[in-house]
């Protein structure tokens, strides 16, 4: 299926050589997914039927507005991507963090939507900051689509500015632990 976007038999491979190898169980040299792989067999492979309907990719709509702001969250997972004042860019580090802190969750749970709230400290306006953390959030969103292939109707960008902050706005360090992108998974 090209349209999956889910855990990949190479990324359970890699995760549980790596397990296997911190526990002892195999030497160093653990030969690679596609040196034990025969892709042919699951290319030509096809499921069909009533039985394997979870295969399918869901079909995500649109949603905006209050009605995705107040949704229910299943889990929050505060990843702390770090932005400098008045940016809104993510950086390679930006990037790494959300590959290892929250793209396995998201394939995981791949019928939940994604709510991303981007924040900001209290610098500035509160017009000016809200919009910034409105791109704060969509530079992730943007990320996820263009780099994880997630559909842009599963996730929801929202601007919090400097109204749900972590730490006090009084401190350097409270004020860059304020400017932070939260993800949710919602339930549709």
């Amino acid at each position: 299926n090209t349209l999956y976007t889910g855990v990949s038999g190479d990324d359970l491979y890699l995760q549980m050589a790596n397990k296997y190898r911190s526990l002892g169980f195999t030497g160093s040299s653990v030969p690679t997914w596609r040196q034990i792989a025969y892709p042919y067999f699951t290319q030509n492979a096809a499921l069909s039927g009533a039985t394997h309907d979870a295969e399918k990719s869901k079909a995500f709509t649109k949603l905006e507005g209050e009605e995705a702001a107040e949704k229910e969250a299943i889990a929050t997972k505060r990843v702390s991507i770090s932005f400098r004042t008045g940016e809104y860019q993510l950086d390679e580090n930006a990037k790494y963090i959300i590959d290892r802190e929250f793209i396995d969750i998201a394939k995981a749970f791949g019928n939940a939507r994604i709510r991303i709230e981007g924040n900001t400290d209290n610098v500035g306006s509160a017009s000016s900051n809200k919009a910034l953390s409105k791109r704060r959030a969509q530079s992730v969103a943007n990320y996820l689509i263009n780099e994880h292939g997630m559909d842009e109707n599963r996730i929801i960008v929202i601007g919090n500015g400097p109204d749900k902050p972590v730490a006090s706005n009084n401190t350097a360090d409270g004020r860059a632990k304020n400017r932070r992108t939260d993800f949710e998974l919602i339930r549709e």
